[in-house]
């Protein structure tokens, strides 16, 4: 293999595509054990990003129908005038969306639905969308448990979840028929969702997570670093006071 080759690919740390140096690169060619006249390529690379110096491995298999040209036949050399079968592998995979930045953040969410979400991230960089699916409505039903009573019924727990005003009035339909109801296709009737409308409820999840616990918990600690406001009285008393009278002039005591 020729020194500094590059080639261009989707790198996880830096979340975009980038120039990668292929480190070393391995081919082996071979002949299709049950069908005889399907050539096979293996090539085995590993790759890494000029920009952070992360690694991958990727692994591309090419199946061609092998012909022999002078004889018009089954031979040895793939066939010219056939698009050849190419499938990839990638280790790790590419990561589609990241996790946000506050799924680390033990001070502000819950171990259990930090697990929850980071498995289902892992599911979503694999490509397994109905374990997705499966583990977005089973998460929602963890986080509406987290804050009300365990009724033993999701129709009940939705309600008594809808009833303290974790979902807008106008939004309760959507919730219910759509993003609780993601599983039900999955689970019963063999239905593999989009990676879009996976991502989409992603979405959802996140506002909703960040709403119910990221953001309320930021928020009671920036208020507890504030000062408290002094009261109108102490305020009044320091504008009275004969320092402040001596320092401004034109403000005599009893002024307003």
């Amino acid at each position: 293999m020729p020194d500094n080759v590059i080639r261009k690919t989707h790198c996880n740390r830096c979340g975009y595509s980038t120039n990668h140096l292929v480190l070393h690169e391995q081919t082996r060619q071979y002949e299709d054990e049950e069908v005889s006249t399907v050539c096979c390529e293996d090539v085995h690379s590993i790759l890494q990003c000029h920009g952070c110096d992360d690694i991958h491995f990727v692994h591309f298999i090419t199946e061609t129908r092998c012909w022999d040209p002078e004889e018009d036949e089954v031979g040895s050399v793939p066939h010219k005038d056939e698009a050849p079968f190419i499938s990839r592998g990638r280790y790790p995979p590419a990561m589609p969306r990241r996790c946000p930045e506050w799924v680390g953040d033990s001070q502000v969410l819950p171990q259990d639905i930090r697990d929850f979400l980071t498995e289902i991230y892992v599911a979503r960089q694999n490509e397994n969308l109905r374990l997705c699916a499966l583990g977005i409505r089973s998460l929602i039903e963890q986080i509406m448990i987290s804050k009300i009573s365990d009724t033993g019924n999701l129709g009940l727990n939705i309600n008594a979840f809808f009833s303290a005003g974790y979902v807008a009035s106008g939004d309760q339909d959507h919730f219910r028929d759509k993003v609780i109801g993601v599983g039900d296709p999955a689970m019963h009737r063999t239905c593999t969702p989009e990676p879009q409308e996976i991502d989409t409820l992603l979405d959802i999840i996140e506002g909703l997570i960040a709403s119910l616990f990221v953001h309320s918990e930021r928020v009671r600690t920036v208020g507890a670093k504030m000062p408290a406001r002094a009261s109108k009285v102490t305020r009044l008393k320091v504008i009275g006071s004969p320092a402040l009278d001596a320092d401004l002039p034109g403000l005599s005591r009893g002024s307003t």
